[in-house]
């Protein structure tokens, strides 16, 4: 058997999880034994990883209640558990990116006030922000160049912080120059009224 690492794994993982995800519910007739296999050459294929990999942590997968196997009318319905759900949207939240676009000239600026009970959330949204290459303004303050109502949206649902976090879009902000250099922009020709 060959030798996995952790990021294959959790890729193969992603993989059949964002698969069972866009298919919904699977129903199989299907009365043999070996109906994991049947599963696996239908569904989940793909010539990056080998059959005995994929079988390997679809099974993991069952055992750990993200994915829910149970006979019905006859058939065996595969689907994911809100527990695979859940598991999905983390990943969604980690892999998360921000596409650098033309910039509009605009800044979306993330402003949070979290309560301190709230603290684990807090120090997540702030790595998650560093990790979008947001620019760090203030503490609870962080812009970015490129448009992300959606991630943002995402984020704040993913974490539950609906009503903390606000997101502001704004043509200027002070400092700016030392703003477009994080980002590498070019400074904005101003015009000058006389």
């Amino acid at each position: 058997m060959v030798n996995i690492s952790k990021r294959e794994r959790r890729e193969i993982i992603k993989y059949i999880l964002n698969t069972l995800l866009k298919l919904g519910a699977i129903y199989i007739a299907c009365q043999s034994p070996y109906f994991v296999n049947k599963i696996i050459n239908e569904f989940f294929r793909n010539p990056k990883w080998p059959i005995d990999k994929l079988k390997k942590y679809f099974r993991e997968l069952k055992y750990q209640k993200y994915v829910l196997i149970e006979k019905e009318n006859g058939r065996i319905k595969i689907e994911l558990t809100p527990k695979g759900r859940k598991r999905m949207q983390n990943f969604n939240f980690w892999d998360l990116k921000i596409k650098k676009g033309r910039w509009d000239k605009k800044w979306r600026i993330i402003i949070f006030d979290i309560p301190k009970k709230l603290n684990k959330i807090r120090e997540i949204l702030r790595l998650k922000l560093r990790d979008l290459k947001f620019y760090k303004f203030q503490k609870s303050v962080w812009l970015t160049p490129y448009q992300c109502e959606k991630e943002i949206a995402f984020i704040r649902e993913f974490l539950g912080i609906k009503k903390y976090l606000k997101v502001i879009i704004a043509q200027d902000v002070e400092l700016d120059n030392e703003i477009l250099k994080f980002f590498h922009l070019k400074p904005r020709s101003r015009k000058i009224n006389v």
